[in-house]
């Protein structure tokens, strides 16, 4: 088992609790709720593995990587770390 499928199960779960107190028409919005949930993390996770693939293949070229803030700022050096 993945954690995607961890992930779905918890997901239906909370649904199932949730909509025992819901009238019929509200269930299709939680179901379309968690769906959209699932795939906005899983959206996340891919544009994380390729930053750090890009990262990888940067350092591995000898290549000085600085990480910036959303705002910037200097974050952090990656080159140091090799040094």
């Amino acid at each position: 088992m993945d954690g995607t499928e961890s992930l779905k199960t918890s997901e239906e779960t909370e649904v199932a609790k949730i909509s025992a107190n819901l009238p019929v028409s509200d269930l299709g919005y939680l179901r379309g709720r968690a769906q959209r949930s699932r795939t906005n993390m899983t959206s996340e996770l891919h544009k994380a593995i390729a930053i750090s693939k890009r990262l990888e293949g940067a350092i591995s070229e000898g290549s000085r990587v600085v990480i910036l803030s959303e705002d910037g700022t200097k974050v952090t050096d990656v080159g140091l770390w090799l040094e």
